[in-house]
């Protein structure tokens, strides 16, 4: 995952079976450093899931959705890339 220029790289998922995948894996706290002078100014903030260097799956956010200093938890249901096809229904990109 990428965020500005700051890359993260997780380790395989610590349940793995059929089509099912969890791994119990929150980031820390960080602050992001950026060109744009205001958080409006971002747009989307856009979250893949990769096979390998492809990007399979997507859930995309405004950037101002990230800006509460105490936000509930959610779910947030992933869209399969149709144009990629890997994945042929959104159920199987998941949630985060």
């Amino acid at each position: 995952m990428c965020i500005g220029e700051q890359s993260y790289n997780f380790e395989p998922p610590k349940v793995s079976k059929n089509s099912y995948n969890r791994w119990h894996h929150r980031l820390a706290e960080a602050r992001l450093k950026t060109a744009y002078s205001s958080v409006e100014m971002i747009g989307r903030v856009y979250i893949y899931l990769m096979k390998d260097s492809v990007p399979i799956g997507y859930w995309w956010a405004n950037a101002t959705e990230f800006i509460d200093p105490s936000p509930q938890y959610r779910w947030c249901i992933m869209k399969a890339d149709k144009a990629i096809g890997t994945l042929k229904h959104d159920h199987e990109a998941g949630m985060i």
